[in-house]
């Protein structure tokens, strides 16, 4: 169920001045009124009343324009047509490069080799060892 839009009640624009609201409540209510009809059953009067009450009170107000805004969904924007052919990104191994070597093919991640990791660790632990040993002299 949606919720009511308060300022079509009242025949306003959500920009309408504390003034401009009362001005057109009270002219709607004198107008849709249940003592001078009473054959609608005052159906308009409490639409026109609870817009009323929302609108003049600025929290209520404030909480109410949010809520309105959320409630109505962005357009969409219109997709973008790219120029030209986008490539993705392929991760290289960078020992593997050649495209004549092993089982290279375009568009085919490429692992790094065990290799180079093992080397990286013992390249790394060299490093701390040889930090180690200074200390300790």
């Amino acid at each position: 169920m949606a919720a009511p839009d308060h300022y079509a009640a009242l025949g306003l624009d959500p920009d309408a001045s504390k003034r401009d609201i009362r001005r057109a409540y009270r002219r709607l209510m004198r107008e849709h009124h249940p003592d001078t009809h009473p054959g609608d059953g005052g159906a308009r009067a409490r639409e026109i009343n609870a817009a009323h009450d929302i609108l003049s009170d600025p929290l209520r107000r404030r909480d109410y324009d949010r809520l309105r805004a959320a409630a109505t969904p962005d357009p969409a924007p219109a997709p973008v047509q790219p120029t030209r052919p986008v490539r993705e990104a392929v991760l290289v191994d960078p020992v593997n490069t050649d495209p004549m070597a092993g089982d290279y093919r375009p568009g085919k991640e490429q692992p790094l080799s065990v290799l180079w990791l093992i080397l990286l660790f013992v390249v790394m632990l060299a490093v701390l060892f040889e930090g180690l040993v200074r200390i300790s002299l």
